[in-house]
């Protein structure tokens, strides 16, 4: 059994079918999103001893935090690329000590370390209306 359909299968889904190009900041919030519904799904994999499957999950958990840790731009991010970097490189460090010792309690630490984040550019992702009504339609 994989993982089900999260945050970051719909963001695939909605670029590949849409043509419509994503901002940076939600595109983030939905790999975050991902990453977190698949902890999920793998703490229930470990609760339920399918740990074959919990090891598929967590593998593809990291392949997203490397391609996140990957595309920082540390010249344009400055320290915000370098604290997503320390959260990234802590959340893979947690990841692999989860893994190997079935500890659901490591999982339920980078879902608390990831959520936050999420949260943040969900919220600055969130397009706001124009301060002085220009785009309002005219009545008349």
């Amino acid at each position: 059994m994989y993982p089900p359909r999260g945050s970051a299968d719909a963001y695939r889904s909605a670029a590949i079918h849409s043509g419509v190009e994503l901002p940076p900041e939600r595109k983030l919030a939905l790999l975050l999103g991902g990453i977190i519904d698949r902890l999920k799904v793998a703490e229930s994999q470990i609760q339920n001893g399918q740990m074959a499957e919990k090891l598929r999950t967590i593998d593809s958990v990291l392949t997203i935090l490397e391609a996140l840790q990957a595309s920082l731009d540390f010249e344009s991010g400055g320290a915000i690329a370098e604290q997503l970097s320390s959260v990234y490189t802590t959340a893979e460090a947690q990841l692999v000590q989860a893994n190997a010792g079935n500890d659901v309690a490591k999982l339920q630490s980078v879902i608390r370390l990831l959520t936050p984040i999420r949260e943040a550019f969900q919220q600055i992702s969130v397009p706001t209306a124009p301060a002085d009504g220009a785009d309002e339609p005219r009545r008349g």
